[in-house]
């Protein structure tokens, strides 16, 4: 059976551009709902990202005081592994509930590589694995009938085999699987549904959060959202097809449309100027720069290390002038950037932290010596659990070339016809 979306008895969507105040819509709309007599604890808000989670609690606690501080303020993400870490629902994926972190990722790309195919068709394979997931290709039952049988079906069913015996959830079938348990236990459904859902940037959530989303709430669920404004941040494949899917789903749904800018109208005159230069040849739509503050300056700087400086003079300033730090936001084009920039400011005595991006351990798996936080972080994982597959199969493939994906094809087999797990089996059958 194909999976719908759950209908709500008061949905709300909430469009327009960027800048136009649709985040500030969904703060106001919880501060009316608890002012009302919601429960605070009734009430899950989510967000694209984590950041962006970060900020919206924020938000909230300016608005709605120490209500706000009973208020789920999360990613689908989270609540799906939430979900599935549970005693029900490692029972009902057979999995831990736990999301492959990029370094276990790496052998679980090895133990696929058993599969013949060169890396390039494996790579593109996985890929449309991945996004057929995120979008409910499988229905309520999980059956894999999409796919073509043959070279398809038959890397389709490596894959799950891998991830069965290792435990392993991967990001992009994570909240479709949530979603599956969901309906396929009313009690958790029951107890993890909320009266009140709010969801922002609800574009830039896959398929599969989106419903996730619209599946926890109860009695209404209000979305922000902007077609235009669709990039993968976060979750991967985000799905901007979903807003009609949404408006479809609840026949009744309160359209509220925003249109005026709250962005700094010296930015959009910058902006309006170098899309001209890049797009001679197109009309651009004018801004209008008697609008336009003093509030956005462009800095020239000769070298790297010099623009450095000024940005990090450009925040000492601004603190110095009484802004809140947290108030402070500095974007870079690059990881490496944003870590000089963090520098920068430490050395003035500015206290500055940046998400980690890429991989925490980082080092080739193959050589012993140049792994060694990787090795560490995985002993780790197995002093706190002797029986995490995952961190076993890892464990067992540092310092081979393969990683040794054709003994643990061997090992996951044999595990599989005895019905031992394959830690168990690790530990009662040597590698050769």
């Amino acid at each position: 059976m194909a999976i719908e979306l759950a209908p709500t008895p008061r949905a709300i969507l909430v469009e327009g551009a960027t800048g136009c105040g649709k985040t500030t819509w969904l703060i106001e709309h919880i501060a009316t709902l608890l002012e009302a007599g919601a429960a605070p604890h009734d009430v899950l808000v989510l967000a694209a990202t984590p950041d962006a989670a970060r900020t919206l609690e924020r938000c909230l606690g300016e608005t709605c005081g120490t209500a706000a501080r009973d208020i789920t303020v999360t990613c689908p993400r989270f609540v799906a592994t939430d979900l599935l870490s549970c005693e029900a629902g490692r029972a009902f994926s057979g999995r831990t509930g736990r999301i492959a972190t990029p370094l276990e990722m790496g052998f679980i790309m090895e133990d696929m590589k058993v599969s013949g195919l060169k890396n390039r068709r494996l790579k593109e394979m996985l890929k449309f694995f991945y996004r057929s997931w995120t979008e409910l290709v499988e229905d309520a039952d999980g059956n894999g009938d999409w796919l073509i049988p043959g070279e398809e079906a038959d890397v389709h069913a490596l894959l799950k085999a891998v991830l069965d015996a290792t435990g392993a959830v991967l990001e992009p079938e994570a909240a479709a699987m949530a979603v599956r348990f969901l309906l396929a236990d009313e009690a958790t459904l029951a107890a993890a549904g909320r009266r009140h859902v709010v969801v922002d940037d609800y574009q830039m959530l896959s398929r599969a959060s989106q419903h996730l989303a619209n599946l926890l709430a109860r009695d209404t669920v209000a979305v922000a959202a902007d077609a235009a404004a669709c990039t993968e941040v976060f979750d991967s494949y985000p799905y901007a097809e979903g807003i009609g899917e949404f408006t479809q789903a609840n026949g009744a749904c309160e359209r509220i449309t925003l249109t005026e800018s709250h962005r700094c109208a010296a930015a959009a005159v910058a902006a309006g100027r170098l899309r001209a230069e890049a797009l001679p040849d197109e009309e651009v739509p004018a801004v209008d720069e008697a609008a336009a503050r003093a509030s956005f300056t462009a800095l020239a700087t000769e070298s790297p290390a010099a623009e450095m400086a000024a940005v990090a003079d450009a925040v000492e300033a601004a603190l110095a002038a009484g802004t809140a730090p947290g108030a402070v936001h500095v974007l870079a084009f690059h990881p490496a950037w944003s870590r000089q920039i963090v520098g920068a400011l430490r050395e003035r005595g500015i206290v500055a932290s940046s998400p980690v991006e890429g991989r925490v351990a980082v080092g080739d798996y193959r050589d012993l010596d140049r792994c060694a936080a990787a090795r560490l972080l995985t002993a780790l994982a197995l002093v706190a659990d002797p029986r995490d597959a995952l961190a076993w199969r890892c464990w067992c493939g540092f310092g081979d070339y393969l990683a040794n994906s054709a003994a643990f094809a061997d090992l996951r087999t044999a595990a599989t016809a005895q019905g031992m797990g394959l830690a168990e089996a690790s530990r009662a059958r040597p590698l050769p």
